[in-house]
């Protein structure tokens, strides 16, 4: 009947939703990304022959770096069941190349070459799931870029000083930055304003001004590391507070480098008189298993801020699951938990915080039942 699906579609939709196939044909892209991006940007070349002739042997080399990326992206949203997550992230990318004046063009082109090779290696049926997150990718050139507002809104209580702070850290005045946050602390009250409406719009704000390059890496990469260390001189103050019984373990997954935020949760917990310890970025799971189980957590907080680290998520979870530790609550953040509204229940957390105020919220509710 019109309107009505046919056994063909009945069938893809089938394989979708197959776990099996999933996990088949994702095995199949990590295990060949290399030959596959290579294959890629040859194809990218045909199309664009201007582009090799015009590129260094390092941008060449950076090109299938990119490459073998978007090939890693589109494998997790296959394996999480989720196209939206290979489309966001072209949509990512086509913002950033547009604020450095790349035509969203080539990023079209990579993405047709990508469905162009893939195609080869893959059965029909087996590609009719790979196409379901292409097609997603291809709706992204067609979407108005994002408006580019800024973190630091007037109606912040703080705005002044977090405006005076980022001036600081962007023009590289470090004794400046550091004597506004110290001179501003004096009481506890005033570490918690400072961490909400100082630290955290300001390092989104800097992300943002990287995504939009207006700041260089080594720009993003100074003003990080600056307020990590404006905060370490902030401990004295942190972990004096009066302590409520509770225990936090927080952490970034295995490969996740993206710490600072993460750490300022753990911070903001101390400062409401939790417990904690973080353990870094880059922790792999049995030393995470390893401490939920030795300082008996009541709280397990897990940072990722790719979709490329979901699985290390779901893992780590899953793990848990099957220790002594099973019942630990555990809270989910970062940025692909931002975007997708049920990603955090799909990796089997009991909840998930946008940011350090809401998160210890949740946490108490939690905690309480």
């Amino acid at each position: 009947m019109d309107g009505q699906p046919n056994e063909y579609e009945k069938g893809a939709k089938n394989m979708i939703n197959d776990k099996d196939v999933q996990n088949g044909i994702i095995e199949k892209i990590f295990a060949n990304k290399n030959k596959y991006a290579e294959e890629i940007a040859a194809k990218i070349y045909e199309y664009m022959p201007e582009l090799k002739a015009r590129y260094s042997l390092a941008q060449r080399e950076a090109s299938l770096q990119d490459t073998i990326y978007h090939l890693e992206y589109l494998a997790h949203s296959i394996l999480l069941n989720n196209p939206e997550i290979f489309g966001n992230y072209i949509y990512w990318v086509r913002n950033v190349l547009e604020s450095r004046n790349i035509p969203k063009e080539c990023l079209n082109i990579a993405v047709k070459a990508i469905q162009e090779v893939l195609s080869k290696y893959f059965s029909e049926d087996n590609f009719e799931v790979i196409l379901h997150s292409i097609e997603e990718a291809k709706k992204q050139f067609s979407k108005p870029l994002p408006l580019q507002e800024s973190f630091l809104k007037p109606d912040n209580p703080d705005y002044d000083l977090a405006k005076a702070y980022l001036e600081h850290v962007l023009n590289g005045r470090r004794n400046k930055a550091r004597d506004l946050i110290i001179n501003s602390v004096d009481n506890v009250l005033s570490i918690k304003r400072i961490f909400i409406n100082v630290f955290q719009p300001v390092q989104r704000e800097i992300g943002r001004l990287w995504e939009t390059n207006k700041i260089s890496v080594a720009q993003e990469h100074y003003c990080t590391a600056l307020t990590q260390m404006i905060i370490s001189e902030l401990y004295p103050h942190i972990f004096r507070e009066e302590k409520n019984g509770l225990t936090l373990v927080s952490a970034c997954v295995g490969g996740e480098l993206h710490e600072l935020g993460i750490r300022m949760v753990t911070d903001y917990f101390e400062l409401n008189g939790w417990n904690t310890h973080y353990l870094g970025a880059n922790t792999p799971i049995e030393s995470i298993v390893d401490t939920v189980l030795k300082y008996k957590a009541d709280l397990l907080a897990i940072s990722a801020t790719m979709s490329t680290h979901i699985l290390e998520v779901q893992k780590l979870i899953n793990q848990i699951r099957n220790t002594p530790a099973k019942d630990i609550k555990i809270m989910v953040g970062g940025y692909p938990f931002n975007l997708f509204e049920k990603l955090w229940q799909k990796v089997g957390a009991n909840a998930y915080a946008a940011d350090a105020e809401t998160a210890v919220k949740v946490a108490t509710s939690l905690i309480e039942g």
